[in-house]
């Protein structure tokens, strides 16, 4: 049973370590899902209580349920692909409970590391290759970003973060002067990698942590330094960060800028509008419109919205056919109030179970902020980067069993 037990620990590892890849190799993850779910059985035979009366899961079921229900009453056998996506979240924090139960942590917090390290070296290398290949390079929108970053910038800015924190934790925690020394240089490398591709929610996040940790220091010196160091970063990023700039007009070059003109560039100017339009010219439904309906009504809204600066730039808006790029917004449509309020009640219920360990609550704020500008959920790295927000938020949690107040 101990060889099982070894097996199943390693396999999670490399599933935590391959995450950061999921953009380029889609499917190996869900093989080892497959192969986890397998030995599961065998590996949490006594501690299967500790499973069934876990909160978070117990949670997460019953919002899988309200959607499943809504899916089958209205007829909407469509959302059964993004149903699948929550049960994966679901399906992910099961097989971590061993982990967690058995104090495995420390190992499954370096694979991950270790993955989004290799991510980090691989971009780093493709990127100084483009650049002295192309004087004129762009890193401001275009496909190609993606393919030097190895995934979508906001999802993998997203892992950058989530390993920014678990840097920062190990970096305080660990007895080895090696391994913290390792760890701030680790978590320093990251936050400038963030700055370099201007993975503004990421940015954004780490800034919001910056402000709330002061109430974490005890000592008035150690809390005036986290707040000179925000600000300065903060300020740095407005008036220095020239792919922060240019991001501003998604790409379409202006000869006169102005904050009008960069509001309307953001795509989200629109989508937002939209989803107002939809809320606005539609009544209170407590059950939603199901997913793709809400997809539909959003191309509609899009295809008739007159705010564009011009018509190149509606039809880009068009021809992406964005989804609410809100994970709140997106239940209210696609779940209706029943199921927007329930989402939220989850998201303030680990917000409180984490609210006095400054690590956990720190990831758990970073993902509550990517909801507010992406549909974090419809995507499977989405689901993944979650997944393991929830079982890192918790794993810290065990591991610190601090009921007080977090003091640095």
């Amino acid at each position: 049973m101990q060889t099982v037990n070894q097996i199943y620990l390693w396999l999670f590892c490399v599933l935590l370590f391959i995450i950061p890849f999921t953009e380029i190799i889609e499917a190996v993850p869900n093989l080892i899902i497959i192969v986890l779910a397998l030995l599961f059985p065998f590996v949490i035979k006594k501690d299967l209580k500790s499973i069934i009366v876990n909160k978070e899961l117990l949670w997460l079921l019953g919002f899988c349920l309200i959607i499943i229900i809504e899916a089958l009453f209205y007829d909407r056998l469509e959302d059964i692909k993004f149903i699948s996506k929550l049960f994966l979240l679901f399906t992910y924090l099961i097989l971590s409970q061993p982990l967690v139960i058995k104090n495995n942590m420390n190992k499954v917090f370096y694979s991950f590391l270790f993955g989004v390290l290799c991510v980090l070296v691989s971009s780093i290398t493709l990127i100084i290759k483009e650049h002295s290949n192309a004087n004129d390079f762009d890193f401001s929108v275009g496909k190609k970003i993606n393919s030097l970053l190895l995934g979508d910038r906001p999802y993998i800015g997203f892992c950058y973060t989530i390993a920014f924190f678990v840097g920062l934790y190990l970096s305080k925690y660990s007895k080895k002067k090696v391994e913290k020394r390792l760890m701030i240089a680790f978590s320093g490398i990251l936050l400038i990698f963030l700055y370099y591709i201007s993975a503004r929610t990421s940015l954004l996040s780490i800034l919001i942590v910056g402000f709330i940790s002061i109430f974490f220091f005890v000592n008035k010196k150690v809390k005036l330094g986290a707040l000179v160091i925000t600000l300065l970063l903060g300020i740095s990023i407005i008036l220095f960060n020239k792919n922060f700039k240019e991001r501003l007009t998604s790409g379409f070059k202006q000869q006169n800028f102005s904050l009008e003109k960069s509001i309307k560039l953001e795509p989200r100017y629109h989508i937002w509008g939209c989803v107002k339009f939809i809320m606005e010219n539609n009544s209170v439904t407590y059950f939603g419109y199901g997913f793709l309906q809400t997809q539909e009504m959003l191309n509609s809204c899009y295809q008739n919205n007159y705010k564009f600066l011009n018509q190149s730039h509606k039809k880009w808006v068009v021809y992406k056919s964005y989804n609410t790029h809100n994970q709140y917004l997106n239940f209210y449509l696609s779940t209706g109030l029943l199921g927007f309020l329930y989402f939220v009640l989850i998201c303030c219920l680990f917000s409180f179970k984490y609210k006095s360990n400054f690590f956990s609550l720190s990831l758990i704020i970073s993902m509550l902020l990517f909801f507010t500008f992406e549909n974090v959920l419809t995507r499977q790295m989405g689901v993944q980067l979650c997944a393991i927000v929830v079982i890192f938020s918790n794993g810290l949690n065990t591991l610190r069993n601090d009921c007080n107040k977090q003091v640095l």
